[in-house]
């Protein structure tokens, strides 16, 4: 009797998931068998999923501009995972029109709208890290296009229950707004400007504000279009952080939405990327945020070094609640015209020398201060505790004569190379070697760049340098990590102490 044939449908359920798991495989192979009946769709698109969503419900999907993508299957799937953080990033938008990006703004509206909930959103809005003047400009239809599907997605995201959002690159219709020109102002004018900008930063934000700072650019329409938060969303949102490292949601028509999200739905953390604006820009916008964060207790600047200091100190100063603040930037010159800042429920504080330096010339400055963090970026030129060194004394010398005694922490960001990183430590006013600042620290942490053929064991001296630290952590950043037998020389190098007896590199504890 003959046997009846075999087919591929015929073999058993776990076989076929040993298949579709082998990461031979190609993705558009299984995205194909998911297509071809209901059995194969419930085998294969497991197995197609979780090469994007990891263990964590943690989703990431680059969209690609002739739709075969993760969206574009889950569009046809019979369920949808269970996704806790999305990362999302956008193909480039053409540079002439921006209706080829519109459908994928729309494609994940539609996916995110079937999740029950979705925690932590990213955005990447130009995935070849362009901010530029890329569809910068355009037309009043291109540009109401553009605020209708960006403000339908971000809406459905915080309806989503989402409690932290990031947008990333992109620079869609930022300049479809220019700051209004301000007229000369007249002597009775001049004296009265004070007492204006103390009104305008004690009422709340409104459109009419916004309205003031900008107004569209003739050149391009004249239709004024923002996007915008309802009350409904505004009053049933949970987001709590926003991570904007992108001008659109900083300059109109995307301020408005911030400025609603800051002010009705509550932000209590921000991240601010300030290198995406221009800094006039920035002086038109900082007293608008100011003025809408009100419950805003956690604030991160990236790229201070644009800002001028003149523009920095007055925003901070209208965030009392303030109690977490990271300020990255280079090295500057010290403050001149800053100003006295208090910042009076300050507990953390993440910052260069200089801006700690001058926050520390009154006693009336940082009184709540529980931990501090030195940031320090240098280059092989640069002699750590030379350099360091006078820093960290003027600091310590601070805290000590206004009664503060905060965790002290010191952040090394070594960009370079990691050779001529020492000499003596610095000489005190009379000459002898002054070493209790140093021994002041309690903990480290070194983003370093590591480079082929530089003893990454070097990094053994720079830990040596701080003979009371008790937390050492190190990471790679910029570069491929260097070899396991160049860490572990990194290792054997470092010293054990009676405060330190281990350090981490790239998260993983090694003893010492």
């Amino acid at each position: 009797m003959p046997v009846a044939a075999s087919g591929f449908l015929d073999l058993p359920t776990e076989i076929l998931s040993a298949i579709f798991e082998n990461p031979a495989l190609p993705a558009h192979t299984l995205h194909s068998l998911s297509l071809v009946c209901r059995r194969l769709h419930l085998v294969a698109l497991p197995s197609y999923i979780a090469r994007h969503v990891d263990a964590e419900s943690n989703l990431t999907t680059t969209l690609q501009s002739n739709g075969r993508d993760l969206l574009a299957t889950l569009q046809s799937a019979l369920f949808v995972p269970q996704v806790t953080r999305i990362t999302c990033v956008f193909p480039h938008p053409c540079c002439t029109s921006i209706v080829p990006l519109l459908p994928h703004l729309r494609r994940l509206q539609t996916f995110i709208t079937r999740l029950p909930a979705v925690e932590h959103v990213t955005l990447v809005l130009d995935a070849s890290n362009s901010a530029d003047m890329c569809l910068s400009v355009g037309d009043d239809k291109g540009l109401e296009a553009w605020a209708a599907h960006l403000e339908a997605l971000l809406n459905c995201i915080v309806r989503k229950h989402c409690k932290s959002l990031a947008l990333v690159h992109g620079g869609q219709f930022t300049s479809a707004y220019e700051l209004r020109p301000l007229p000369l102002p007249s002597r009775r004018a001049q004296l009265l400007a004070p007492v204006q900008q103390l009104l305008s930063l004690c009422r709340k934000t409104t459109s009419m504000d916004f309205e003031i700072a900008f107004r569209r650019d003739p050149r391009q329409g004249l239709i004024r279009i923002g996007i915008d938060m309802p009350p409904a969303v505004a009053s049933a949102a949970q987001l709590a952080f926003i991570d904007i490292q992108s001008s659109i949601l900083l300059v109109p028509p995307g301020l408005q939405w911030t400025l609603t999200a800051l002010r009705c739905a509550r932000i209590t953390s921000l991240s601010l990327n300030l290198g995406v604006l221009k800094a006039s820009v920035w002086s038109a916008v900082a007293p608008l945020l100011a003025s809408a964060s009100l419950y805003l207790t956690s604030l991160v600047l990236l790229e201070a070094g644009f800002v001028h200091e003149s523009d920095l100190f007055p925003f901070l100063a209208q965030l009392p609640r303030l109690t977490s603040l990271t300020l990255a930037a280079i090295m500057t010159p010290p403050i001149r015209r800053g100003g006295n800042l208090a910042l009076p429920a300050l507990r953390t504080l993440r910052a260069p020398p200089n801006f700690i330096n001058h926050l520390l010339r009154t006693p009336a400055g940082l009184p709540a201060l529980e931990a501090l963090c030195v940031q320090w970026a240098f280059t092989h030129t640069a002699s750590l505790t030379a350099r360091l060194g006078p820093h960290l004394a003027r600091i310590t010398a601070a805290l000590d004569r206004h009664g503060r005694a905060p965790t002290l922490t010191v952040a090394l960001h070594h960009r370079i190379a990691f050779y001529g990183g020492l000499a003596p430590p610095p000489a005190s006013a009379d000459g002898a070697l002054d070493l209790r600042c140093l021994t002041r620290v309690a903990a480290l942490e070194i983003r370093a760049t590591p480079f082929a053929g530089e003893p990454v064991a070097e990094i053994s001296l720079w830990i040596a340098c701080f003979p009371r630290v008790q937390r050492v952590d190190v990471r790679w950043v910029d570069g491929a990590p260097p070899e396991p037998a160049e860490v572990d020389a990194l290792v054997q190098q470092t010293r054990a102490t009676e405060f330190l007896d281990r350090i981490s590199v790239d998260g993983r504890i090694y003893y010492i």
